[in-house]
């Protein structure tokens, strides 16, 4: 009886030895797996692919998550550092979304630019004010560089869309002049 509980003890012990290692290991792999989301995801903002940086910036900040609420790891500090970066990666998402969105209001203004060289006055006006929007939510989502330069720029669009009414305005002028 004796030497059967020895062996039970044996078989539970060595269950739990490996049990542990194994644990470990499925922490440093979600890790790794964190880690290269996180590194996809910045070489696709650096690409000015946002829209699938912040789709991998949420990836590793779920892996981090992960990670973050996990116990037995071999070094104690990788869960507490896996927090620290799913609000990082939950932050990079947030800028890589208002980055895509800060170049499609790019792009209304080159079309702004476009009809204004065709003299297009009202529908300049229209991509200018709607470039002017986009970036003025820009900036109100964020305090970073990004946001600064979208409010910036969304009073240039500002200007723009108002010269290009004055234009309008002095066409129409010249054009009741000269047809006296």
């Amino acid at each position: 009886m004796r030497l059967q509980r020895n062996v039970w003890l044996l078989l539970v012990a060595g269950v739990l030895v490996f049990v542990q290692p194994a644990y470990a290991d499925q922490c440093d792999d979600m890790n790794a797996k964190a880690k290269a989301a996180f590194a996809s995801a910045r070489e696709a903002s650096i690409q000015k692919n946002y829209d699938r940086a912040a789709e991998l910036y949420e990836e590793a900040g779920k892996y981090y998550e992960e990670v973050a609420n996990m116990k037995n790891c071999r070094c104690p500090k990788v869960p507490k550092n896996a927090q620290e970066n799913v609000n990082l990666s939950r932050n990079a998402a947030a800028e890589a979304r208002l980055a895509a969105q800060y170049r499609v209001a790019n792009a209304k203004y080159d079309e702004g630019t476009a009809y204004t060289k065709k003299m297009q006055w009202d529908e300049a006006n229209a991509a200018f004010l709607e470039a002017a929007q986009i970036w003025d939510s820009v900036g109100g989502a964020t305090q970073s560089e990004l946001g600064k330069t979208a409010l910036e720029s969304a009073n240039v669009a500002r200007d723009a869309a108002h010269k290009a009414l004055s234009h309008k305005n002095n066409n129409q002028a010249w054009e009741m002049v000269k047809g006296k």
